[in-house]
Order: structure tokens, then sequence, then C-alpha cells
């Protein structure tokens, strides 16, 4: 299936299905990346309520293996990025999730990517480190995590009815951050201005980044939102400008986003049993 949009802030996307997660291990499925080391393997993990632990996929969505996270709580786990620091791969899982508004402190959790093998199930990893943040304006729920390693940078974006706040934090710290606002997102501008206007933007779940860092993707329950960066700008100053939106078929409950490692297309996905991972086509002139 495809769209095809005329109005300058929405984009032709050429959308297919890739497979689907069909795992009774991994049936609430929030946060999904490429593997930064192999661009054929996705990382992906439960929503809250389920055990510390990664799951290795392939393109189609079939586990390939399950990894355990000792010491670190999983309380609500939202959003997975990936990146690369000093030739090592990194795995960076947000524990983020505050439907409530009232958790007084999050935490991001790293890990070293592990080289898992088909069908292994024992593996278990320590932290490489774990930030703790607090945000300035008091709780919010947050299910978007991005990493930036080139900029030493995570960037989080509130979940929330209306343009969503965006927070900057360093990628690693030794004693508790207090996250840096950075401004708010227009997504509502770049809604609006479909040829089809979405009722709404979409309460955002899902933020990656491409390999190089000049391309930024959200997922909302509407659709996605697509920045790019000029080789002159910070990503502060790139999230200040409208977005193009790239409407999506309807997902059950879309929770999770990974850009393909060339960063042409992405893929999303969502939670409950036999979800479907849609593969979509970036257009390549825009």
């Amino acid at each position: 299936m495809s769209f095809a949009l005329a109005a300058p802030g929405a984009a032709l996307a050429r959308t297919q299905p890739q497979g689907a997660v069909d795992d009774a291990r991994l049936r609430e499925l929030s946060g999904l990346v490429v593997s930064p080391s192999d661009p054929a393997r996705y990382w992906a993990h439960n929503d809250s309520g389920n055990p510390a632990e990664l799951f290795a996929l392939d393109r189609a969505g079939q586990v390939l293996a399950r990894v355990g996270l000792r010491d670190a709580a999983a309380f609500d786990w939202e959003d997975i990025a990936a990146f690369t620091l000093r030739g090592q791969p990194y795995l960076a899982i947000a524990d983020s999730g505050d439907n409530l508004r009232w958790r007084g402190t999050l935490e991001i959790v790293v890990v070293h990517e592990p080289a898992p093998r088909r069908g292994s199930d024992g593996l278990v990893l320590s932290p490489a480190w774990t930030l703790r943040v607090r945000l300035p304006d008091g709780a919010r729920d947050i299910e978007a995590l991005g990493a930036d390693a080139a900029r030493a940078q995570f960037w989080m974006v509130e979940k929330t009815d209306g343009d969503p706040t965006l927070y900057r934090l360093p990628l690693r710290a030794q004693d508790m951050v207090i996250a840096q606002a950075s401004g708010t997102l227009r997504l509502g501008a770049a809604c609006h201005v479909a040829a089809k206007p979405c009722v709404r933007a979409g309460r955002v779940t899902a933020l990656d980044f491409d390999r190089a860092a000049r391309q930024a993707l959200l997922l909302t329950t509407q659709g996605a939102y697509w920045y790019r960066r000029a080789p002159a700008q910070d990503w502060q100053q790139a999230f200040a400008g409208v977005p193009v939106f790239i409407p999506l078929p309807r997902l059950r409950q879309p929770e999770a986003l990974a850009f393909d490692a060339d960063g042409k297309g992405f893929t999303v996905s969502s939670e409950g049993r036999k979800a479907p991972l849609l593969h979509v086509d970036l257009p390549a002139r825009h």
C-alpha cells in the first residue's frame, strides 16, 4: 500500500508488510531498534509488567534469542535506542513510562550489545551504566528515547495530547541528571497541512535516529513525523522546524519504530498478539 499526499508538509510513503511478531514471550512490544552491529537483526522489549529482558529478532519478526538483564527493575520500559561509542555497540532502554505522572526519577539502562546465537536464552547482562534522570518541570510520561553518540546526547519526548516537550540529556553521567527542556515540537503544524489532515497529532510513543544522526523519526498514534538535520544545525535547531508528516496504516497500539541501517526506510509495529511489522520507504525527494 502507499499514500500520496500533495501538501508540502506530508510525504509519499510506500508501506509493505514485512512480517509479524507472534511469540508468547513478546506480546507487549514496546521498543524496537535495529542492531548497531547487524542490519538484519532487531532488538525489542516488552512494556511494563514483564521481566527485564531483551529479544533479538530477525527481519520477519521471529525471536532469535532472549537476553536477561540483572540489576535492572524494568518498572515501565518504553523505548530502546542503539548507538556505537568508541567502536563498541550499545543498547539503551528507557525505563521512563509514567502514566500516572508520579515518578520522581526515571532511568536509562545502557548495556553492551551482546552477540546472541539463534535459540540461546541463557545469556544475562549487567548494565554498562545507568543514567538516573529527573525532569525539570515535574513528572511526565515519556515513551520515546533516541541516542546521538557523536554529540554524546540522549533525547526524550513527552507523551501528551498536543505538541510535546523535548528533553536533552547527556549520554553518560556519574550523578543524577536533570534533563534540559529543549522546546516544544510542532507536530500539530505538520499534521494539519496534510492533504487529508489529522484530527490530532497523536501521542508520541517512539523516537529513533538514523546511524549518521542526520534524521529523526517520531511515532505517534496518528502516524510518523520525519526530521532532517542540516550539517550546520544542532538537533535543537532541527527539532524547532516543522517535520514531514507520514501517515501510516492503522495499528492496534503503535509503540515501536526502528530506522533501517541505511537510513532509507523504517519499520513500525504495535503491541498485541501477532503484531505486524510494517516497512515504510522514506521518499527519495521531499
